[in-house]
């Protein structure tokens, strides 16, 4: 019996990890994603995880450094932090960026949102308040297959395009919503295998200083939707027109 219960102990510890909160701290003082110092539990995020900006660290300021893994389940920027968050190098969230306040600086590095999948909140990407740089590469947003997601730019929040491209990486079967008002848009790219679209009739008065290719899904638009494009328009064969 006692030979059988140590071998159950072995089998249940090797056993994978579940997905966790990593609330930043900053207590390492070096700013860096990679050192565990820095996170609750005193252990690096893995793919799998949440991480939370709140106002509780005494050192906000943090950096996706380039010896983190790259990966996490959902970003939460919460209403009482105040640093910014910076990349030097890509990160990938495969489920939700969702961002109350602080600053992120993406430069010159990928953000990919999102996830063709069927999980609940697996494609949202939403910027409430703060101020969001966004790639000078791409900004990435792939959506779930299964039921109505949005991607929002509220009107509290401070955005630049910074020179770079919004990709809406849609697939679901259902319309996609796009929230977005007054804003710069370096280019725009709407793409997916979606038998859908993206319906942007709550969008006023944005404009698109670049290009705007169309290479899959619908636009969907109408009533007082506007979005101007001062550049080209590029409308690939899989697209699937639109209205409005």
């Amino acid at each position: 019996c006692r030979v059988a219960l140590a071998v159950g102990l072995v089998v249940f510890g090797l056993g994978g990890a579940s997905a966790a909160d990593r609330t930043w701290t900053g207590d390492a003082g070096d700013g860096k994603w990679s050192t565990p110092g820095n996170w609750s539990g005193q252990a690096v995020p893995a793919s799998g995880d949440t991480v939370i900006f709140d106002g509780t660290a005494i050192i906000p300021d943090s950096t996706v450094d380039a010896d983190f893994g790259g990966t996490v389940q959902r970003v939460k920027l919460q209403s009482t932090y105040r640093g910014t968050l910076t990349l030097a190098r890509s990160l990938r969230v495969t489920h939700q960026y969702m961002q109350y306040a602080g600053t992120v600086v993406c430069g010159a590095n990928d953000l990919w949102v999102g996830t063709a999948g069927t999980a609940a909140n697996c494609s949202t990407f939403e910027v409430f308040g703060g101020t969001f740089h966004a790639p000078s590469t791409t900004l990435r947003w792939t959506t779930k297959t299964n039921g109505s997601v949005s991607f929002r730019l509220n009107n509290e929040a401070t955005w630049d395009a910074n020179g770079g491209t919004v990709f809406l990486d849609l697939h679901s079967a259902y319309n996609i919503y796009l929230y977005a008002s007054n804003r710069v848009f370096s280019s725009l790219m709407v793409g997916g295998t979606t038998t859908g679209g993206i319906d942007w009739s709550k969008c006023y008065n944005n404009r698109i200083t670049g290009t705007l290719t169309h290479v899959g899904g619908a636009i969907n638009g109408g009533g007082e939707s506007a979005f101007f494009v001062e550049g080209s328009v590029n409308v690939s064969s899989n697209a699937n027109g639109g209205t409005g």
